[in-house]
């Protein structure tokens, strides 16, 4: 016959079993979170795979930059080819962040060892050959440019490698040198203007001085070159073989500065030299009525010559007359020419006076600063005479000049 047996169990012994299983459980719990294993965060992609975090910083960065966040931008490049250096492509972009926030030296570093990894990418050596430049090693940009031209002359990057050279050589202060890289650039860019005067004044330096000017006259017949252009190839050319380029630079710089002396009177000259003598004239009042020092009575008789002879103004050629009389008084043919002409004038004013132009005759010729005393002097003797010999021209001709001398 069985017995059934019963288990009691006393409070103490449940007390203990308490005890035990919370300090197994929080034990266990701690141990727990002390010992999850670190882990890096990774995306995963829809299609179930993980991108790395090195293409997740990548990704950040390029955020950044386009957002405007160069300074961000660059940590986070920093940070990437730290953590994996062989990507290419970020290091590229990493170089033309740096080169565009003015880090030349650390640029540098980089391109250097993009180059070393991929020796045949062009861009990356035509930035290298930039920043070189920039940061003083010029001879070693020149070796890169020159490497570049000589790698694929026919290519299109071939212009840029010349200019490269061809820059190298300016600031290395060798231009004579790029003389036969321009010549090449020429060729290829017919129509640049900097790259034909710059041909111009490197084979001046060259001392060839006969094509040194054939090239800078091209430039200014061919461009509409700026002031500071003109002005250096104006002092190259020579007059007056040169006189019908100079003749442009001289103009043209006038447009845009008018009151420039010196080629105001190169100007005048010019124009003697062709026997234009009222283009001359132009100039020599321009000279004179802004006082401009020189030989101001020649200045003044040359005036009044070509205003009484080429324009046939003695009116106005008597105002320049009398102002070399007064610097000259002694001089004979002058004053022939100031009394024969007054004595012209005046019988030329007979005809104003006749139909009652007296008054406004007085005026217009205080308007020219003329000697109207004596021409009316004249014009009232022409009247006297004219009486005398019964010429009825005037009632009473001499009442209308007495009462102005």
């Amino acid at each position: 016959m069985m017995r059934n047996y019963r288990f009691v169990l006393s409070p103490i012994f449940l007390f203990l079993l308490f005890t035990l299983s919370f300090a197994l459980l929080s034990g266990g719990r701690a141990w727990a979170v002390n010992n999850v294993p670190d882990r890096k965060l990774e995306i995963v992609e829809p299609n179930g795979e993980k991108v790395p975090e090195w293409k997740v910083i990548l990704d950040q960065a390029r955020k950044q930059m386009d957002a405007g966040q160069e300074t961000g931008a660059l940590h986070l490049y920093e940070k990437l080819l730290k953590l994996k250096p062989t990507v290419d492509v970020a290091r590229w972009e990493y170089s033309k962040l740096l080169y565009k926030a003015g880090k030349y030296s650390e640029t540098v570093i980089q391109l250097q060892r993009l180059i070393e990894s991929s020796s045949e990418n062009i861009p990356y050596s035509f930035l290298y050959g930039d920043v070189l430049n920039k940061t003083g090693n010029y001879q070693k940009a020149f070796a890169v440019y020159a490497g570049l031209y000589n790698r694929e002359p026919d290519s299109s990057e071939v212009e840029e490698a010349l200019r490269g050279m061809i820059f190298s050589l300016e600031l290395l202060g060798r231009e004579k040198l790029a003389v036969p890289f321009l010549r090449q650039l020429m060729l290829k860019r017919p129509d640049d203007s900097e790259t034909v005067y710059k041909l111009g004044m490197y084979l001046y330096l060259k001392e060839d001085v006969k094509g040194a000017r054939e090239v800078l006259k091209t430039a200014v017949k061919r461009f509409n070159l700026d002031d500071k252009k003109l002005l250096k190839i104006e002092e190259k050319l020579q007059y007056p073989e040169d006189s019908d380029v100079l003749f442009i630079i001289w103009k043209r710089y006038l447009e845009k500065n008018p009151g420039y002396v010196p080629f105001i009177k190169k100007l005048a000259d010019y124009s003697l030299d062709k026997g234009l003598l009222r283009e001359r004239l132009e100039y020599l009042i321009w000279l004179d009525e802004h006082k401009i020092d020189g030989e101001v009575a020649e200045r003044t008789l040359e005036i009044a010559d070509i205003t009484f002879h080429i324009l046939r103004r003695p009116d106005k050629a008597m105002v320049y007359y009398r102002r070399y009389a007064e610097v000259f008084p002694e001089n004979f043919r002058i004053q022939q020419i100031i009394k024969s002409t007054q004595a012209l004038l005046a019988e030329d004013f007979l005809a104003i006076v006749k139909n009652g132009g007296t008054e406004l005759l007085w005026e217009d010729l205080g308007k020219i600063n003329t000697d109207r005393k004596t021409i009316f002097l004249i014009c009232c003797c022409i009247c006297i005479l004219c009486k005398k010999m019964q010429l009825d021209f005037f009632k009473n001709p001499p009442l209308l000049y007495y009462k102005h001398l």
